[in-house]
């Protein structure tokens, strides 16, 4: 997981950014990224201030708070348990 801090003060926006990358292993041991589970929206998001809700931010609070599910190794792994096996 990879967090970046996000802030455009002038246009309301100040939070993290999360993108979740997710590599398999194949038998000879050479790691590859998994494409597919990478490229799943719910495992890229942000949380923080976001000073509207519109359709690119519709699950934000009234305040234009928008919250991030996937914060923890703990959820992206249950997550990924529930979705791909």
């Amino acid at each position: 997981m990879v967090v970046w801090d996000s802030k455009h003060l002038k246009i309301g926006i100040d939070g993290d950014s999360y993108q979740t990358y997710v590599y398999t292993k194949n038998q000879q041991g050479i790691l590859s990224l998994d494409k597919v589970i990478s490229d799943d929206d719910n495992l890229s998001s942000f949380e923080g201030d976001n000073n509207c809700k519109n359709d690119i931010n519709p699950d934000s609070d009234d305040d234009g708070y928008v919250k991030y599910k996937y914060k923890t190794t703990a959820d992206i792994k249950k997550y990924l348990k529930q979705k791909y096996h």
